[in-house]
């Protein structure tokens, strides 16, 4: 009988050790990121003030990690603890009922050393900022329209075309020979911030297709 019960106790603080060894307590942080980070503030996705809103807000957090769901409401800060398993991958979802600031991602325990740090760009949400502040613009020079333009052979790069000296138009128009594009001046005297990164954006995309990677202004 005593041998039994010295077995059981062997066996029960056997597994608890496992159950500890297996699990471990890990920090955690939602990081936000401008998409276009740049010296000219009006290009930039986002203000420094907004990218500091973002990462010092409460977020959602929804962590699947083998048959076990967690869901964590973060502190003010954007940080969070969680138990991690040794075994399974994690399915995280951050903020997963919003259209701007969600993102899912897939991890295996062992790329988390030390702080989890869940890194998402601004790129959704400076899009859709934009969109509300001037939204025919938008509709007309959003990112995906700019692949649909190249894919219907309609290649052009936006900018404004007041104050121009001939010289410039020379050099634009041979670039534009070059890479087999128009440029499209969309812009007079006054512009207003939402268009310059709506067009910016455009740009940036029209670019990469047309393999540009040079400066085209």
């Amino acid at each position: 009988m005593h041998q039994f019960v010295r077995t059981f106790l062997c066996l029960f603080f056997g597994i608890l050790a496992f159950s500890a060894f297996s699990q471990d307590m890990k920090l955690g942080k939602v990081e936000f990121h401008k998409s276009f980070p740049s010296e000219h503030k009006m290009i930039q996705s986002s203000s420094d003030k907004q990218i500091e809103r973002l990462n010092n807000r409460r977020h959602r957090i929804e962590i699947r990690q083998g048959t076990k769901d967690t869901i964590i409401i973060t502190d003010s800060t954007a940080t969070f603890r969680f138990v991690l398993g040794i075994n399974d991958s994690l399915h995280i979802k951050v903020n997963p009922r919003s259209r701007t600031i969600s993102k899912s991602m897939v991890l295996h325990p062992k790329d988390i050393i030390d702080t989890l740090r869940l890194k998402i760009s601004d790129r959704r949400l400076a899009a859709h900022i934009d969109s509300l502040q001037t939204p025919k613009f938008y509709a007309k020079y959003n990112e995906r329209q700019a692949e649909i333009d190249f894919k219907n052979g309609k290649a052009q790069l936006l900018g404004s075309g007041s104050f121009i000296g001939e010289e410039t138009q020379r050099r634009r128009q041979r670039f534009a020979d070059k890479y087999k594009f128009e440029y499209r001046y969309v812009f007079g005297c006054f512009v207003s911030r939402p268009e310059i990164r709506i067009a910016h954006r455009y740009n940036r995309v029209m670019k990469k297709l047309l393999g540009i990677e040079e400066n085209v202004w």
